[in-house]
This record gives C-alpha cells, sequence and structure tokens, in this order.
C-alpha cells in the first residue's frame, strides 16, 4: 500500500491540470522506444524484466494511461494465474 500511495503521489498530480497533458506526451516518446525493444530478442527482454506479451500489452493502452502502474498490475496478475 505504501508503494502505491508513494507512485500515486509522484506521478497523478504531478503538473497539477496539465498532468494528463504531460503523460500523453510522455507515453507518446515511450511507444517509440517500445517500437525498439521489440527487435529485441526474448532473452535479452527477460534480462530486463519485460517480455513480448508486455510490450503487446502497452501497445493496447491509450496514450492517457500511466503506462508503469499499468504493466505493473499486468504482471501483478499474471503472476495471480500461475
Amino acid at each position: 500500500m505504501r508503494d502505491y500511495c508513494r507512485h500515486e503521489a509522484t506521478t497523478r498530480m504531478a503538473y497539477g491540470r496539465m498532468t494528463w497533458v504531460v503523460r500523453v506526451i510522455g507515453n507518446w516518446r515511450m511507444r517509440s522506444e517500445l517500437k525498439r525493444l521489440q527487435s529485441l530478442s526474448d532473452y535479452q527482454l527477460r534480462d530486463i524484466g519485460l517480455s513480448q506479451a508486455d510490450l503487446v500489452f502497452l501497445f493496447t493502452r491509450p496514450l492517457t494511461a500511466d503506462w508503469v502502474w499499468e504493466l505493473e498490475r499486468h504482471k501483478f496478475l499474471r503472476n495471480e494465474k500461475n
């Protein structure tokens, strides 16, 4: 819970009313980085803690979403199933 509160405090209202604009711009930039990550092998992705499924999941998220939180949630739910 403490980690969740810290994450919310640092990302949700960091820029006041402009938070969503900053998030959209950051996610747009991150999407170009994700395209580069798609060219890596599964071994290299696993080394940095990602999988091809994680990349596909992030590409389906809207630009207004908090991708860090979404990815952590996705990994948690995937581990719950296993």
